[in-house]
């Protein structure tokens, strides 16, 4: 099926980002656009000239990059920091904010869609806030959960202090979420946290994309050139047992569980080694407090072709995750890189993972307390080593639930179909779609509580403070009727807060909406009045006779519409002496002005 060629932008956030197309690292940024430019689409990646794993600058900023034909990647600068806990950080993603807003607003033309990563906030609100006010549908990929996490692992007492210091963080957190078209997240239990924080009712746009990686596309010769590296490290194919990490040297991982097993192992004179390969800032610390213990070895960072061959030469893969909030409600990519090289995994983490482990015997959760429940890691190790026929089929049930819910073209697959569907107009782009979607649902949910009379659905009763210009308002449009003959048009009907009044008069009532389900609660509600006609109508486009009307009305609606071509529809329509009748505060009432930027920020309206 050929597919018509968009236009996408890429926010990146914080994955390390290599410039080389070919490069097999899981990175969700590059994978994706690599899969966009493969379906014959242009993609526009845009990431930070600082490179967060190295904390170094690429001093590329401002000079366009093109990877291939079709992907472009642009470096925004910032001041960079040495700590990733700390005001050089904050400093540094205010001014990549701040900068990558200037530079967007530059470029003459606007993409289809975008796919933002969160975080950093900083970036994610600028861009999400600038594209959708532009009528751009926006997918925001959320895969940590700022500014949560920083309170979180404080001590109980001084969380409210944190919470209250980083109440600007969550604001702006929020305000993003909410301004989002869509939600995307790593696993079900994320994408769950992200719509309770920001309040968000879940839609069908909302999905969970887990991190994934790519399979079988390293050649023989890599293979072969791979296995006589590991041979020549003392590694090859005898016999040995071995479990391996490859990874980050971070404090995200507790190593501790590890040298505990590798102590025991030695103790218990088990051929057993433990192969612990990457680099990153805690490399030396973790590498010293293995001293002594000569079934551990460093090889240093290893490409893809070697941990396809290591993974074969291995007993199982251990992910010692740290048991934070952020990694329980996901399933990080060391656990599906795991599963997709077919070898048991070995893992404290609680949560989404520790289900996997469970539902689908993957591997061996161990504990990472001492109080908690089941083996500690050199016990999990033992049963595989003991247990020929069990790890063979935890590997094998790896390898299975790897292809039926990991797979990596059927996640990107997915991710692409929904993004060239956003990006085509299937989802609302402007302020009067989103208000009549949100209306849809609304009455749906009114309709569903009471499918029979839909009674309660008109109940957009509004404050004391608020109410008077329309209660002048219901006055005029039912004092503007003095024949029982005459026929008035409601223009924003909904479900019918006003419509009784017209109604009641004897008055022929043609109620129109761009809501069908608004219209049908209202159709409910006032099923006794003979004189009511209800139609699906956009205001600046009223299907009607010139002269039809005695009289137009409306509420609150006209700001969704272009004002010169709504009115000029209005006026067409009216009869000679005929009468318009509408309240809309337009922005001039300072009261109205401060509730409407409340509901704003709440997500409950939209900017018009």
């Amino acid at each position: 099926m050929s597919r018509k060629s968009q236009l996408f932008w890429i926010f990146h956030s914080g994955e390390p980002l290599h410039l080389d197309p070919g490069n097999n690292r899981p990175m969700r940024a590059m994978n994706l656009a690599n899969v966009l430019v493969a379906r014959g689409h242009r993609v526009l990646l845009w990431s930070a000239d600082f490179d967060h794993i190295s904390k170094r600058f690429r001093n590329r900023a401002d000079e366009p990059i093109e990877v291939e034909p079709g992907l472009e990647i642009r470096l925004v600068p910032s001041t960079g920091y040495r700590r990733n806990i700390g005001f050089g950080r904050l400093l540094d993603h205010a001014v990549l904010g701040f900068n990558l807003g200037r530079r967007i607003r530059q470029l003459p033309d606007l993409p289809d869609v975008a796919f933002v990563g969160y975080p950093p906030i900083e970036t994610a609100y600028v861009s999400t806030r600038y594209l959708r006010a532009r009528g751009v549908p926006v997918l925001l990929d959320v895969k940590d959960q700022w500014p949560v996490i920083f309170s979180a692992g404080l001590p109980g007492p001084l969380r409210p202090l944190a919470d209250l210091l980083l109440y600007p963080y969550a604001w702006f957190a929020k305000k993003t979420m909410r301004s989002a078209t869509a939600i995307s997240a790593m696993a079900e239990g994320f994408l769950d946290w992200t719509l309770r924080y920001s309040d968000r009712e879940r839609t069908d746009l909302d999905r969970a994309y887990p991190l994934t990686t790519e399979v079988g596309k390293i050649d023989a010769a890599e293979l072969r050139e791979a296995a006589e590296w590991w041979d020549h490290q003392g590694l090859g194919e005898d016999g040995q047992h071995r479990v391996y990490f490859v990874g980050s040297f971070s404090s995200a991982f507790d190593f501790g569980p590890v040298r505990e097993a590798a102590q025991r192992a030695a103790a218990d004179e088990v051929d057993l080694k433990f192969v612990l390969c990457g680099d990153g800032g805690n490399f030396a610390q973790v590498k010293s407090s293995m001293a002594g213990l000569d079934n551990i070895v460093f090889p240093g960072w290893i490409d893809r072709p070697k941990i396809e061959v290591l993974a074969t030469r291995s007993l199982a893969a251990i992910a010692p995750y740290r048991d934070l909030a952020d990694f329980r409600l996901s399933i990080p990519n060391k656990v599906v890189d795991s599963m997709a090289l077919g070898v048991p995994m070995l893992t404290p983490l609680k949560g989404e993972v520790a289900r996997l482990i469970e539902d689908h015997e993957i591997g061996i959760r161990y504990r990472e307390y001492v109080e908690d429940p089941g083996p500690n890691l050199y016990e999990a190790i033992a049963t595989l080593i003991e247990d020929p026929e069990l790890q063979r089929r935890f590997a094998g049930n790896a390898r299975d639930l790897y292809s039926a819910r990991f797979a990596f073209d059927r996640v990107y697959g997915e991710l692409a179909d929904q993004l060239e569907q956003m990006g085509a107009g299937t989802v609302p782009k402007s302020d009067k779609e989103i208000e009549r979607a949100r209306y849809e649902q609304r009455a749906r949910n009114a309709l569903a509580a009471n499918p029979d009379s839909a009674t309660g659905a008109a109940e957009d009763a509004l404050p004391l403070s608020l109410r008077e210009p329309y209660d002048v308002y219901a006055a005029e449009i039912t004092a503007a009727i003095s024949d029982k003959r005459a026929k008035a048009l409601e223009i924003g009907a909904g479900t019918g807060i006003y419509s009784e009044l017209i109604l009641k008069t004897g008055a022929h009532l043609v109620a129109t909406d761009i809501s069908a389900s608004a219209l049908e609660v209202l159709q409910k509600r006032m099923s006794a009045y003979p004189s009511l006609e209800t139609r699906v109508v956009d205001m600046e486009s009223l299907p009607f006779s010139d002269g039809e009307f005695d009289l137009v009305c409306s509420a609150g609606s006209l700001s969704y519409g272009d004002n010169e071509i709504v009115m000029k529809g209005i006026y067409r329509v009216l009869k000679p002496g005929g009468r318009f009748v509408c309240v809309d505060s337009l922005n001039h009432n300072p009261i109205y002005r401060l509730n409407r930027w409340i509901q704003y920020l709440r997500g409950q309206r939209t900017h018009s």
